[in-house]
């Protein structure tokens, strides 16, 4: 049954793009980011379940603090050679994750949780994508322009790492980590209808 959209809702992420994404629609929220210790995740989970996992704890953390709330939190992964490349720790790091993704072909996975009446929806999306042949140069030139520290594998798509970038297989909005049609099916499964909030709110 569609409801009518009547609580508060709460966006569990500090990412100006997931921002100004929700802010495409006309309910007002509020930003609470949360930190999660994502080195005690379990890295053998394959990446779909690694990350519904890390976006429902993110959520999850805020429940006590937002209760009667709709709490809508995200995680975006790279998933290479069998590893998930997190946010790097320095810049060197940063263009270690770049070199080692250079003429090759990565996974980005983003998944949404939506927590409401004690229950909690997560769905995912994985996008497929491949890197052109970089030099030291381009990677250090890239690293020194933007900022890279806080995107997971080092590079964020919105962020000029179009050049860097020969093709995605998938959905662009995916790799900028909040795909709207996950937060529409989490939406519907908690009785409200997401195209009856759109703005013609623009950037």
């Amino acid at each position: 049954m569609i409801k009518t959209l009547n609580k508060s809702i709460i966006l569990a992420s500090s990412s100006p793009r997931r921002k100004e994404i929700l802010s495409l629609f006309d309910f007002p929220f509020t930003i609470d980011g949360t930190g999660i210790d994502e080195s005690k995740m379990d890295i053998t989970l394959c990446p779909e379940e690694y990350t519904k996992n890390l976006a429902k704890l993110k959520g999850k953390a805020l429940i006590t603090k937002h209760q009667d709330c709709i709490i809508i939190s995200a995680d975006t992964i790279v998933y290479h050679q069998g590893k998930y490349l997190s946010k790097p720790k320095d810049l060197a790091e940063a263009a270690s994750m770049l070199q080692s993704m250079s003429g090759k072909t990565h996974t980005v996975g983003t998944a949404i949780a939506v927590h409401d009446n004690g229950l909690c929806y997560a769905e995912y999306e994985e996008t497929k994508v491949t890197m052109r042949d970089l030099t030291q140069d381009q990677i250090q030139s890239y690293i020194s322009t933007f900022k890279p520290l806080d995107k997971a594998g080092g590079y964020g798509i919105q962020d000029g790492a179009g050049i860097l970038i020969e093709k995605i297989e998938g959905n662009f909005h995916n790799v900028v980590g909040f795909e709207v049609k996950l937060l529409e099916k989490l939406f519907i499964k908690i009785g409200i209808n997401l195209w009856h909030h759109l703005s013609n709110k623009t950037f």
